[in-house]
């Protein structure tokens, strides 16, 4: 009797941990959210941010304003990086996947409050500006997220 009491618990454990590790397959995270404005202060109990990007959904790309309090910062995408998303809650929450301490064995997860706009996130001369998706789709004929001459956001 006292065995089947100690081993609930540990299967209680193993079962949350493995349902925990289900959230963080990568492959259900299809939506790409490239960062290139970001604000955060981190404080003992985690870090609030907020910023501006862009997010492809599907070839669909739309600008996105953000916020979110979380254990870790979200950094500005550079290179053509993004971070890969799935819908919380459409068209309001998103939880994205990040890469922890570690490398690319420690997944982390934050949840994003945000606003999606008609109108898409780009840099221009150093600065944030906001182009149509009908130009966004002209410079970027084949879907590609960044197109050549396209700059790299500004440094924060």
């Amino acid at each position: 009797m006292k065995l089947k009491h100690a081993i609930f618990p540990v299967v209680l454990l193993l079962f949350a941990v493995s349902a925990r590790s289900a959230d963080k397959n990568p492959a259900d995270y299809t939506i790409k959210l490239t960062i290139l404005q970001t604000h955060t202060d981190t404080t003992r109990w985690g870090t609030h941010g907020t910023g501006r990007g862009r997010i492809n959904n599907g070839g669909q790309v739309n600008g996105v304003e953000f916020e979110y309090n979380c254990d870790e910062k979200l950094g500005v995408s550079f290179g053509g990086e993004f971070f890969p998303a799935k819908w919380k809650k459409e068209p309001v929450e998103l939880t994205v996947l990040s890469h922890g301490m570690g490398g690319d064995t420690h997944l982390n997860t934050c949840d994003l409050t945000v606003n999606v706009h008609e109108f898409v996130y780009v840099t221009k001369d150093g600065h944030l500006t906001t182009i149509s998706q009908k130009e966004w789709a002209a410079r970027h004929p084949n879907g590609r997220e960044r197109a050549e001459g396209d700059e790299a956001p500004p440094a924060e």
